[in-house]
């Protein structure tokens, strides 16, 4: 199975290593293997702006579906998801990043309830960690980026809104022209009716 990880740090996740051995009334107990699950996005600080950083290609990494349950168990709503069998890279790691700007917001709104609640109860609040503040940074990264989503930004009006100074084109006043009759002489609709009407 193949993973991509949007998390902006390589992270190390133990899995089982060897399934126990059991020989007579013993069972022998092998100790887990690491994994290390590549990032494919990094964030790149430029003045007090942070931005975000594709590799290409995009890292990915391939394990048995054992090893791939593990990970996605412990993992997965960080920002790691499987690549289905049909689907491109590219929307796999739209898909990872959508799954982390959730939990970003996800454990800073557990944060501010966890401060209004103390804040209620008559306890002074607790200032924010620095895990927090990079929560904050990626959250905003990440939807600067997935708001530039070509579905959202491609032109999808060609064709279907005509612009409001091509008006329709009138066959009585064509036919008019013929005759040497202009638009202007004898409007076959008024103006004012004519732009309410959008033709």
């Amino acid at each position: 199975m193949r993973l991509v990880s949007a998390i902006p740090q390589a992270l190390c996740c133990s899995v089982t290593g060897r399934k126990p051995y059991v020989m007579g009334m013993e069972e022998m107990r092998f100790p887990p293997k690491g994994v290390v699950v590549p990032n494919a996005i990094a964030f790149r600080q430029k003045g007090r702006v942070f931005e975000l950083v594709r590799t290409d290609p995009i890292p990915v990494l391939d394990v048995t579906e054992a090893d791939a349950e593990i990970v996605l168990e412990k993992y997965g709503r960080a920002g790691i998801v499987a690549v289905k069998p049909d689907e491109e890279l590219e929307d796999a790691l739209v898909r990872a990043m959508t799954l982390r700007l959730d939990f970003c917001r996800m454990e800073l709104t557990a944060y501010r309830e966890q401060q209004a609640v103390r804040q209620a109860g008559g306890l002074e609040i607790l200032l924010p960690r620095n895990h927090h503040r990079q929560y904050l940074r990626e959250m905003r990264t990440l939807q600067v980026e997935l708001a530039a989503d070509d579905v959202l930004t491609s032109d999808i009006g060609a064709g279907f809104i005509r612009k409001a100074d091509q008006p329709l084109e009138d066959p009585m006043a064509s036919e008019l022209q013929a005759f040497g009759i202009s638009r202007e002489a004898a409007p076959m609709l008024p103006r004012k009716i004519d732009s309410l009407m959008d033709l």
